[in-house]
């Protein structure tokens, strides 16, 4: 039986930070020895430079994007969406927030100068 979860890094891929988490599949669909000390990750090894920059970017962005919705920082926003490799600029990027904000803008006080709950 396959069981699919997410966890720590706890030593997946080195190139990430402590705190980061990642989903990954290893061979055969394995990720994770399941022990009576819980699951323990199985490592990855080291990762082509490409697909290496892709998941440090995409990190960024995550990263970036979970501060700028705790702050309430427009331009960390932005930033963000302009680090996404999807993303194409930053006029784009502030299109994309500027309709995202005004769309979901009861759940997004912090981006008007409210608090949570206000």
């Amino acid at each position: 039986m396959l069981l699919k979860f997410t966890c720590d890094r706890l030593g997946h891929l080195e190139l990430l930070r402590a705190d980061g988490v990642v989903k990954v599949v290893g061979p055969g669909n394995r990720f994770a020895m399941i022990t009576a000390d819980g699951p323990k990750p199985l490592t990855v090894g080291e990762l082509s430079p490409a697909i290496n920059g892709t998941i440090q970017t995409i990190k960024s962005f995550e990263r970036l994007v979970a501060e700028a919705a705790v702050t309430g920082n427009r331009d960390l926003l932005v930033a963000a969406l302009v680090a996404n490799p999807l993303c194409d600029s930053d006029a784009a990027a502030n299109a994309v927030i500027d309709g995202l904000l005004e769309a979901h803008k009861a759940y997004l006080p912090q981006f008007f100068g409210q608090k949570f709950g206000a």
